[in-house]
């Protein structure tokens, strides 16, 4: 015996069933909950109660306590087994305390309802019933969703992670790779400036030894003022090379002054030779910009005007002191009065005055350490008797020739060629100043 329903939101039919064995009773219940919209299906006594549990679902129950056959509270037991999201409601009358209490505990009921019954309080408990069979429902439908969500989700992070993993892995073997070519490309790029750098000693050895003084004068000043890592490799390379434009041109004589075009003309030639290097750049910039003054406006790869670097700016300063302060033709001959002269004229005119600060600090604080002999460093060539050697002069293969504080006679300057001639001598001398040499 059915009604006419709605379906509810998954599409089956909402159903109540009604248990009773008297069928009066039945019929007034159903009669009662005609017009709620769902389908009502009746089942004459406790027996015919379970069947239908087992055959349809069911969301509401309305059970009788007292029944011949099967007793109220074993069909909701039954039902709480089957069909646990039904809403179970009991009927009872008022002496039948003990029965309820059994039904609370074996068959869970969710709501009595008290013989004679009201019949608005009827419909408001069974539509209450579907409420909360639906809110039921929807609740495992989320809590299904979630888990599957969370399913998903640790699923998608376990991927992400090993995703992360092997682009970690690629990353840093990608880094390593660069870091190796990087490597490569430094040694190549040091290599090249000592292969010139030789070629400009042995063009002009004077040279060769203005330059690395300019370099260890430059790199202590760089070091002062903060420069960093990737400034100082550049300043090194540059101030090694800084002269290499002036090979092939006509040599200075002593004691004569070169002048701003002279200097700008080799700058230019030592940019061109420079320039054609991959990598060198920078170098090559620094190296043409030497000549301007610290606060001009020079060209930048693509053509733009821009500030001289500022390893142009240290290389200009350690160039200028250098080549005041020893005698090129005689480097034992150190006159740091001179050097110091040549900073002071040219700060704030064509030097970095901040820079030219620095340098001077610097000397200051060596004048006013304990005195000691000024160290210099010759190529063979250049010995002359009556030097000291500074240092121990070691062969090529690093065996001990003549010991250190030896003073040199005709005798060893002709050791010392010979030595020289047959490639068996490292390539500087380290001797002592002329101990007449002017101090800062």
């Amino acid at each position: 015996m059915t009604e006419p329903t709605k379906p509810d939101q998954a599409g089956a039919p909402r159903r109540v069933l009604l248990v009773d064995d008297e069928p009066s009773i039945l019929r007034s219940l159903k009669r009662t909950l005609r017009r709620g919209g769902y389908e009502v299906l009746t089942a004459e006594g406790g027996a015919a109660g379970i069947e239908l549990l087992n055959t349809e679902t069911i969301q509401v129950i309305i059970c009788d306590q007292r029944m011949p056959d099967v007793a109220g509270p074993e069909v909701l037991a039954a039902a709480y087994e089957l069909q646990p999201d039904a809403f179970r409601i009991t009927l009872t009358g008022y002496t039948d305390l003990e029965a309820a209490q059994k039904s609370i505990n074996e068959g869970h009921v969710n709501q009595f309802l008290m013989k004679p019954w009201d019949d608005e309080h009827l419909r408001r408990c069974v539509a209450d019933g579907l409420r909360s069979h639906d809110l039921v429902v929807e609740n495992r439908r989320l809590q299904k969703l979630t888990q599957q969500q969370n399913d998903q989700l640790t699923e998608w992070n376990t991927k992400l992670e090993e995703k992360v993993e092997q682009r970690t892995a690629q990353v840093r073997r990608q880094n390593e790779l660069l870091g190796r070519v990087n490597r490569v490309m430094q040694d190549s790029l040091r290599d090249t400036v000592e292969l010139l750098a030789s070629v400009m000693e042995m063009s002009d050895p004077a040279l060769g030894l203005h330059s690395k003084r300019v370099a260890l004068i430059a790199q202590r000043l760089g070091q002062w003022v903060g420069l960093d890592e990737d400034g100082l490799r550049d300043l090194g390379f540059a101030t090694r090379l800084h002269e290499i434009g002036v090979i092939g041109g006509a040599p200075t004589k002593p004691g004569e002054s070169v002048s701003r075009a002279k200097q700008r003309e080799a700058a230019e030639n030592g940019y061109h030779v420079l320039s054609r290097v991959a990598g060198f750049s920078r170098i090559a910039r620094a190296v043409r910009d030497q000549a301007e003054a610290y606060d001009a406006s020079v060209p930048n790869a693509e053509g733009k005007k821009e500030s001289v670097s500022t390893v142009a700016r240290l290389l200009a300063v350690a160039d200028v002191y250098d080549s005041a302060t020893f005698d090129r033709a005689d480097p034992t001959k150190i006159d740091r009065g001179a050097g110091r002269r040549a900073i002071e004229s040219g700060r704030g005119n064509r030097l970095d005055p901040e820079l030219c600060d620095a340098l001077l600090k610097n000397l200051v604080e060596t004048a006013e350490t304990p005195a000691q002999r000024e160290v210099v460093e010759l190529r063979p060539r250049q010995v002359r008797v009556g030097m000291t050697l500074a240092d121990d002069l070691m062969s090529a293969e690093g065996v001990l020739l003549i010991k250190a504080g030896t003073r040199i006679g005709e005798s060893l300057i002709h050791r010392v060629r010979q030595l020289t001639t047959s490639e068996l001598l490292a390539d500087a001398v380290r001797v002592f100043a002329d101990p007449r040499a002017v101090a800062a």
